[in-house]
Protein backbone atom coordinates (compact mmCIF):
# COMPACT_ATOMS: atom_id res chain seq x y z
CA UNK A 1 0.00 0.00 0.00
CA UNK A 2 1.16 3.33 -0.92
CA UNK A 3 1.57 5.91 1.73
CA UNK A 4 0.91 9.48 2.29
CA UNK A 5 4.29 10.24 2.58
CA UNK A 6 5.59 7.93 -0.20
CA UNK A 7 3.44 10.00 -2.18
CA UNK A 8 5.06 13.48 -1.16
CA UNK A 9 8.66 12.07 -1.66
CA UNK A 10 10.69 13.61 -3.75
CA UNK A 11 12.03 11.94 -6.53
CA UNK A 12 16.02 11.35 -6.51
CA UNK A 13 17.81 10.73 -9.99
CA UNK A 14 21.24 9.83 -9.87
CA UNK A 15 22.43 10.61 -13.73
CA UNK A 16 22.81 14.97 -13.00
CA UNK A 17 25.55 13.77 -9.53
CA UNK A 18 28.49 15.60 -10.41
CA UNK A 19 31.23 13.67 -8.87
CA UNK A 20 34.20 15.88 -8.72
CA UNK A 21 33.58 18.30 -6.04
CA UNK A 22 35.15 17.31 -2.43
CA UNK A 23 35.48 19.21 0.66
CA UNK A 24 38.04 17.67 3.17
CA UNK A 25 38.54 18.86 7.08
CA UNK A 26 41.52 17.35 8.46
CA UNK A 27 43.29 16.89 12.24
CA UNK A 28 40.83 20.40 13.42
CA UNK A 29 41.65 21.31 16.76
CA UNK A 30 39.61 24.03 18.27
CA UNK A 31 39.71 25.86 21.77
CA UNK A 32 37.54 28.24 23.62
CA UNK A 33 39.24 30.94 24.80
CA UNK A 34 37.97 32.40 28.66
CA UNK A 35 39.41 35.45 29.74
CA UNK A 36 38.66 36.60 33.52
CA UNK A 37 39.45 40.13 34.41
CA UNK A 38 40.23 41.26 37.96
CA UNK A 39 40.56 44.73 39.43
CA UNK A 40 43.58 43.37 41.67
CA UNK A 41 45.33 40.44 39.20
CA UNK A 42 46.35 40.20 36.01
CA UNK A 43 43.41 38.96 33.38
CA UNK A 44 43.18 34.57 33.42
CA UNK A 45 43.49 32.95 30.53
CA UNK A 46 41.96 29.92 30.47
CA UNK A 47 41.60 27.40 27.16
CA UNK A 48 39.11 24.29 26.75
CA UNK A 49 39.30 22.01 24.10
CA UNK A 50 36.46 21.89 21.90
CA UNK A 51 37.36 19.51 18.78
CA UNK A 52 40.28 17.16 19.28
CA UNK A 53 42.06 16.20 15.96
CA UNK A 54 38.38 15.58 13.86
CA UNK A 55 39.26 14.67 9.78
CA UNK A 56 36.83 14.21 7.33
CA UNK A 57 35.57 14.71 4.05
CA UNK A 58 31.73 15.38 1.79
CA UNK A 59 31.57 14.62 -1.59
CA UNK A 60 28.85 16.26 -4.14
CA UNK A 61 26.09 13.31 -4.21
CA UNK A 62 26.74 12.17 -0.91
CA UNK A 63 24.73 13.23 2.23
CA UNK A 64 27.10 13.22 4.68
CA UNK A 65 26.03 13.34 8.58
CA UNK A 66 27.48 14.72 11.97
CA UNK A 67 26.40 12.84 14.86
CA UNK A 68 26.85 12.58 18.51
CA UNK A 69 25.49 12.92 21.68
CA UNK A 70 25.21 16.47 23.70
CA UNK A 71 28.08 18.11 24.40
CA UNK A 72 29.96 16.12 21.85
CA UNK A 73 30.72 19.10 19.26
CA UNK A 74 28.42 18.70 16.51
CA UNK A 75 27.29 22.18 16.16
CA UNK A 76 31.16 23.45 16.90
CA UNK A 77 32.47 21.22 13.77
CA UNK A 78 29.60 22.10 11.41
CA UNK A 79 30.68 25.42 12.14
CA UNK A 80 34.41 25.63 12.09
CA UNK A 81 34.13 23.90 8.95
CA UNK A 82 31.95 26.45 7.44
CA UNK A 83 34.70 28.83 9.30
CA UNK A 84 31.89 30.57 11.40
CA UNK A 85 33.28 30.04 14.52
CA UNK A 86 35.52 32.03 16.69
CA UNK A 87 38.35 30.68 19.31
CA UNK A 88 41.70 29.56 18.70
CA UNK A 89 41.38 27.06 16.10
CA UNK A 90 43.64 24.85 13.63
CA UNK A 91 42.53 23.73 10.68
CA UNK A 92 42.92 22.23 6.85
CA UNK A 93 39.77 22.99 4.52
CA UNK A 94 40.38 22.04 0.91
CA UNK A 95 37.78 22.26 -1.77
CA UNK A 96 39.19 19.48 -4.82
CA UNK A 97 42.44 19.71 -2.65
CA UNK A 98 42.97 23.62 -2.36
CA UNK A 99 42.95 25.66 0.50
CA UNK A 100 39.72 27.32 0.92
CA UNK A 101 39.72 30.68 2.51
CA UNK A 102 37.44 32.61 4.85
CA UNK A 103 36.11 34.61 2.32
CA UNK A 104 35.75 32.02 -0.74
CA UNK A 105 33.65 29.80 2.07
CA UNK A 106 30.98 32.25 3.14
CA UNK A 107 30.25 33.01 -0.74
CA UNK A 108 30.34 29.35 -1.65
CA UNK A 109 28.22 28.51 1.48
CA UNK A 110 25.18 28.60 3.39
CA UNK A 111 24.53 28.03 7.24
CA UNK A 112 20.92 26.78 8.04
CA UNK A 113 20.87 27.38 11.65
CA UNK A 114 18.80 24.99 13.92
CA UNK A 115 16.53 28.01 15.49
CA UNK A 116 14.64 29.31 12.38
CA UNK A 117 15.20 32.80 12.11
CA UNK A 118 12.23 34.83 10.64
CA UNK A 119 9.41 37.74 11.48
CA UNK A 120 6.48 35.22 11.77
CA UNK A 121 4.23 37.73 11.42
CA UNK A 122 5.47 37.28 7.54
CA UNK A 123 3.61 34.63 4.93
CA UNK A 124 5.29 31.98 3.55
CA UNK A 125 5.37 34.10 0.18
CA UNK A 126 6.38 37.42 2.06
CA UNK A 127 9.24 35.77 3.76
CA UNK A 128 10.58 34.56 0.71
CA UNK A 129 10.31 37.35 -1.25
CA UNK A 130 11.63 39.51 1.65
CA UNK A 131 14.54 36.93 1.28
CA UNK A 132 14.94 36.87 -2.61
CA UNK A 133 15.70 40.79 -2.69
CA UNK A 134 18.03 39.92 0.63
CA UNK A 135 19.91 36.92 -1.32
CA UNK A 136 19.69 37.10 -5.07
CA UNK A 137 21.99 39.16 -7.22
CA UNK A 138 20.66 42.48 -7.03
CA UNK A 139 20.34 42.56 -11.25
CA UNK A 140 18.34 39.27 -10.89
CA UNK A 141 14.79 40.61 -12.17
CA UNK A 142 11.69 40.50 -10.49
CA UNK A 143 10.06 38.21 -12.72
CA UNK A 144 13.42 35.41 -12.60
CA UNK A 145 12.77 36.13 -8.82
CA UNK A 146 9.10 35.17 -8.91
CA UNK A 147 9.86 31.98 -11.15
CA UNK A 148 12.25 31.02 -9.02
CA UNK A 149 10.42 31.06 -5.46
CA UNK A 150 7.39 29.68 -7.47
CA UNK A 151 9.97 26.32 -8.27
CA UNK A 152 10.73 26.42 -4.65
CA UNK A 153 7.53 26.51 -3.44
CA UNK A 154 6.53 23.85 -5.67
CA UNK A 155 9.97 21.53 -4.60
CA UNK A 156 9.12 22.14 -0.66
CA UNK A 157 5.71 21.27 -1.11
CA UNK A 158 4.79 24.57 0.03
CA UNK A 159 2.41 25.73 -2.34
CA UNK A 160 -0.65 25.00 0.10
CA UNK A 161 0.78 27.30 2.80
CA UNK A 162 2.04 30.06 0.87
CA UNK A 163 0.06 32.30 2.23
CA UNK A 164 0.08 31.60 6.06
CA UNK A 165 1.41 33.05 8.50
CA UNK A 166 4.79 31.67 9.92
CA UNK A 167 3.58 31.45 13.60
CA UNK A 168 0.91 29.34 11.90
CA UNK A 169 2.94 26.81 10.67
CA UNK A 170 3.82 23.04 11.43
CA UNK A 171 7.57 22.42 12.55
CA UNK A 172 7.77 20.81 9.50
CA UNK A 173 6.54 22.77 7.20
CA UNK A 174 8.58 25.99 9.17
CA UNK A 175 11.87 23.86 8.51
CA UNK A 176 10.84 23.57 4.88
CA UNK A 177 10.82 27.24 4.70
CA UNK A 178 14.11 27.05 6.32
CA UNK A 179 15.88 25.05 4.07
CA UNK A 180 14.02 27.02 1.20
CA UNK A 181 15.38 30.17 2.00
CA UNK A 182 19.19 29.03 0.76
CA UNK A 183 18.10 27.93 -2.55
CA UNK A 184 17.28 31.10 -3.65
CA UNK A 185 20.72 31.78 -4.29
CA UNK A 186 21.91 28.11 -5.01
CA UNK A 187 24.83 27.98 -3.02
CA UNK A 188 27.46 24.53 -3.98
CA UNK A 189 27.69 23.92 -0.24
CA UNK A 190 24.84 23.56 2.23
CA UNK A 191 25.62 23.17 6.07
CA UNK A 192 22.53 22.73 8.20
CA UNK A 193 22.80 22.45 11.79
CA UNK A 194 20.38 19.79 13.57
CA UNK A 195 17.58 20.16 10.83
CA UNK A 196 15.44 17.54 11.80
CA UNK A 197 15.23 18.38 15.82
CA UNK A 198 11.89 18.25 17.19
CA UNK A 199 10.27 17.08 14.59
CA UNK A 200 8.57 13.69 14.15
CA UNK A 201 9.73 11.12 12.46
CA UNK A 202 7.17 11.67 9.13
CA UNK A 203 8.59 15.01 9.30
CA UNK A 204 12.13 14.15 10.00
CA UNK A 205 12.12 11.99 7.13
CA UNK A 206 10.90 14.31 4.36
CA UNK A 207 13.85 17.11 5.56
CA UNK A 208 16.60 14.44 5.17
CA UNK A 209 14.86 13.10 1.54
CA UNK A 210 14.56 17.10 0.75
CA UNK A 211 18.44 16.92 1.62
CA UNK A 212 19.28 14.44 -0.38
CA UNK A 213 17.47 15.87 -3.49
CA UNK A 214 19.77 18.31 -2.83
CA UNK A 215 22.99 16.24 -3.03
CA UNK A 216 21.42 14.54 -6.44
CA UNK A 217 21.38 18.15 -7.36
CA UNK A 218 25.81 17.94 -7.11
CA UNK A 219 25.34 19.98 -3.88
CA UNK A 220 27.72 19.46 -0.81
CA UNK A 221 25.69 18.98 2.10
CA UNK A 222 26.58 18.27 5.89
CA UNK A 223 24.22 18.32 8.36
CA UNK A 224 24.10 17.88 11.90
CA UNK A 225 22.14 15.53 13.57
CA UNK A 226 20.86 14.94 17.22
CA UNK A 227 19.37 11.76 18.43
CA UNK A 228 17.99 10.71 14.90
CA UNK A 229 14.31 8.87 14.42
CA UNK A 230 14.18 5.09 13.61
CA UNK A 231 15.82 5.09 10.15
CA UNK A 232 16.70 8.37 9.70
CA UNK A 233 20.28 7.10 10.20
CA UNK A 234 20.52 4.91 7.09
CA UNK A 235 19.45 7.74 5.02
CA UNK A 236 22.22 9.14 5.47
CA UNK A 237 25.81 8.21 3.33
CA UNK A 238 28.50 8.91 5.22
CA UNK A 239 28.94 9.64 8.90
CA UNK A 240 30.85 11.52 11.30
CA UNK A 241 30.27 10.24 14.79
CA UNK A 242 31.78 12.39 17.71
CA UNK A 243 32.07 11.12 21.26
CA UNK A 244 31.83 13.75 24.62
CA UNK A 245 34.79 16.33 24.29
CA UNK A 246 34.76 16.30 20.70
CA UNK A 247 36.87 13.49 19.87
CA UNK A 248 36.35 11.69 16.49
CA UNK A 249 35.20 8.04 16.79
CA UNK A 250 34.36 7.00 12.95
CA UNK A 251 33.88 8.27 9.81
CA UNK A 252 33.00 6.50 6.88
CA UNK A 253 29.44 5.00 5.36
CA UNK A 254 26.75 3.72 7.06
CA UNK A 255 27.15 0.41 6.63
CA UNK A 256 30.94 0.47 7.45
CA UNK A 257 30.07 2.29 10.95
CA UNK A 258 27.75 -0.88 11.71
CA UNK A 259 30.87 -3.45 10.82
CA UNK A 260 33.44 -1.45 12.71
CA UNK A 261 31.42 -1.07 16.09
CA UNK A 262 30.42 -5.02 15.78
CA UNK A 263 33.49 -5.72 15.31
CA UNK A 264 34.69 -3.80 18.63
CA UNK A 265 31.73 -6.20 20.49
CA UNK A 266 29.38 -4.15 20.16
CA UNK A 267 26.46 -5.72 17.93
CA UNK A 268 23.22 -3.83 17.42
CA UNK A 269 20.01 -5.57 19.38
CA UNK A 270 17.33 -7.02 16.93
CA UNK A 271 14.38 -3.98 16.05
CA UNK A 272 17.01 -1.50 17.63
CA UNK A 273 17.61 2.35 16.65
CA UNK A 274 21.11 1.67 15.25
CA UNK A 275 21.50 5.21 16.06
CA UNK A 276 20.32 5.67 19.54
CA UNK A 277 22.44 2.38 20.22
CA UNK A 278 25.89 3.66 18.84
CA UNK A 279 24.89 7.57 20.74
CA UNK A 280 24.17 5.26 23.78
CA UNK A 281 27.83 3.57 23.90
CA UNK A 282 29.63 6.90 22.79
CA UNK A 283 28.81 8.36 26.05
CA UNK A 284 29.95 5.60 28.25
CA UNK A 285 33.05 4.27 26.18
CA UNK A 286 34.24 7.62 24.70
CA UNK A 287 38.16 7.67 25.15
CA UNK A 288 38.49 3.77 24.40
CA UNK A 289 36.53 4.19 21.04
CA UNK A 290 38.52 7.33 19.34
CA UNK A 291 41.85 5.06 20.28
CA UNK A 292 40.55 2.22 18.64
CA UNK A 293 39.24 4.04 15.38
CA UNK A 294 42.74 5.79 15.32
CA UNK A 295 43.72 2.26 14.69
CA UNK A 296 41.50 1.10 12.40
CA UNK A 297 41.13 0.41 8.64
CA UNK A 298 38.11 2.79 8.67
CA UNK A 299 40.56 5.73 9.78
CA UNK A 300 43.42 4.55 7.43
CA UNK A 301 40.80 4.90 4.63
CA UNK A 302 39.53 8.19 5.64
CA UNK A 303 42.96 9.49 5.35
CA UNK A 304 43.60 7.79 2.58
CA UNK A 305 40.71 9.52 0.40
CA UNK A 306 41.39 12.50 1.71
CA UNK A 307 44.72 12.49 0.48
Amino acid sequence: MTTTYELMKPQISSVDVPEDLALTWENINLYAINVKNSLFKKKIVTRTKLLRKVSGIAKAGKLCAIMGPSGSGKTTLLTAIGQRNSGDIRREILLNGRPVTKDMMMKMSCFVPQKDLAIKSLTVMEHLRFMANLKMDQRTSQNTKKETIEMLLEEFNLSYCRWSRLSELSGGEMKRVSLAVPMLSDPPLLLCDEPTTGLDSFSAAQIVDLLRVFTAKGKLVIASVHQPASGIFEMFDTVCLLAPGGSQVFFGNVDEAKLHFSKLGFVLPPAYNTAEYLLSKLSTESQSLSRKFTDSESHKALLNDIE
